[in-house]
């Protein structure tokens, strides 16, 4: 019953995120010390859209050791670098309370 339930979660996931036209993808990560983590990461999303997006860094058991949601303001369309490019890259200090190992984008969703 609960491989159905996450199997539903993550269908619905999928269906939410392509809906909306926002896409997101982990680009890298730099531990800088034990009290923070820069991740960088690229959203998609159609011009003038107000994205929000979770990110979270994780110790060597895979544990949150850090997390910020980020608000990402909609580009305008006079304000890319190619007409129709929706893709732009962010890098985000993450304060943690343990040293991470990596930095990730759990979802970026429409705010």
């Amino acid at each position: 019953m609960a491989l159905v339930a996450a199997v539903l979660v993550a269908a619905w996931l999928a269906f939410t995120q392509s809906s909306t036209g926002i896409s997101f993808k982990d680009v890298g990560y730099e531990v800088v010390d034990s009290s923070l983590t820069r991740v960088t990461f690229q959203v998609g999303a159609p011009a003038g859209v107000a994205v929000e997006c979770d990110v979270t860094v994780l110790d060597e058991q895979a544990g949150p050791v850090g997390f910020r949601t980020v608000r990402l303001d909609g580009l305008n369309p006079e304000d890319r670098s190619t007409p129709g490019d929706d893709t732009h890259y962010y890098t985000v200090d993450v304060r943690t309370v343990g040293r991470g190992v990596t930095g990730v984008v759990d979802t970026c969703r429409e705010r």
